[in-house]
């Protein structure tokens, strides 16, 4: 499956300069890109601001953070189910983008 993470700091202060906002964005990033792959929600939103939310697309699923742990577990079971292995993704970037503070990442995760 892909993920498609559009994610910013928020409350920044403005005395950091744009490279550096830059580098804490991506740095927020290979966490949540953590979380997913060692399969631990709590990792997954700890960086993220109380706005975050997650988009299921193969069902329009809009969940926020309070829900996405259960929305995870449920998601693992799902990858486990019928005997298949215990969950694990290997996570490779097919794209990145950074502008105006806003840093897009596309990435296709195999589990």
């Amino acid at each position: 499956f892909c993920l498609i993470v559009i994610y910013t700091l928020g409350g920044v202060d403005a005395a950091y300069s744009e490279r550096l906002i830059g580098k804490m964005n991506v740095a927020a990033l290979d966490v949540y890109r953590q979380g997913w792959a060692v399969g631990d929600a709590s990792i997954v939103t700890s960086h993220s601001p109380d706005s975050f939310t997650f988009t299921w697309v193969p069902e329009n699923q809009v969940v926020s953070k309070e829900d996405f742990a259960e929305f995870f577990d449920k998601f693992k079971a799902a990858a486990e189910a019928e005997g298949r292995p215990k969950y694990k993704m290997r996570l490779e970037t097919l794209y990145m983008k950074q502008q105006s503070g806003l840093l897009m990442d596309m990435i296709e995760g195999f589990i």
